[in-house]
């Protein structure tokens, strides 16, 4: 393949994007469990992006007559993303993807696993806590989203999930979970006596439950991935 060197402030011509960007063979490997990735010959450029899996939220644990209460999102995963000179790379590099943390019907919330390439990690969000119903006002703080470290373009980390708050049994805020770059997090629970909602997509956080007598469980965060795009 063809390469050039491009000067700060240079303007790309038609000729350029043809030539050096566009329509150049490239082969994408998604890891969705753990693995090993294998330098493919002649690579010259390797994209990576790695996100951590999403947290489970705690449950909404019932209680007495007039009672409410809403357990908080879980948080999403952080994000991290790399390019690298293919040559920079050993022949092969280890690949870790984190499991989705899962939503509890009994007390909090699992934490999401980290997933790795190499020196890059996403760290699996944070769980939130049971939350009992009450007749006055509680609060379900939600997970916190996960690390992002060594990535050379992007470290970011994961979006936090939302508050379950009842305010004297009244009033509720969202508590949905965090959500990631690749997914969304689970939608708030709809109603009185609702489970919360599992995430889609991956990393992002599960949605709080909410409850009145009766206990409601906290939704499953979604499975973190590492995604490699090689190209020639």
């Amino acid at each position: 393949m063809a390469t050039k060197t491009f000067s700060t402030g240079e303007v790309l011509t038609a000729a350029d994007i043809n030539n050096f960007l566009v329509n150049k063979a490239c082969h994408v490997q998604r890891f969705t469990s753990n693995g090993t990735w294998t330098k493919p010959a002649g690579a010259k450029t390797v994209w990576v992006r790695v996100l951590g899996a999403g947290g489970g939220a705690g449950a909404a644990l019932g209680g007495g007559a007039g009672s409410l209460g809403a357990s908080g999102g879980g948080g999403a995963g952080g994000y991290c993303e790399s390019v690298y000179d293919a040559d920079a790379l050993g022949a092969t590099v280890a690949v870790t993807v984190g499991a989705a943390g899962v939503g509890s019907g009994s007390g909090g919330g699992g934490t999401g696993g980290n997933s790795t390439f190499g020196t890059m990690t996403g760290g699996g969000g944070n769980s939130s806590a049971a939350v009992t119903a009450t007749t006055g006002d509680t609060v379900g703080v939600g997970g916190a989203g996960g690390s992002a470290t060594g990535g050379n373009l992007v470290n970011a980390p994961g979006e936090g999930g939302g508050y379950g708050r009842t305010l004297a049994a009244k009033n509720v805020f969202g508590n949905g979970g965090g959500s990631s770059p690749l997914g969304a997090g689970g939608d708030p629970s709809v109603g009185t006596g609702a489970d919360g909602n599992t995430a889609t997509g991956y990393g992002a956080g599960g949605g709080g439950g909410y409850a009145g007598t009766t206990t409601r469980a906290g939704g499953s965060g979604s499975p973190g991935v590492v995604i490699v795009v090689t190209y020639f």
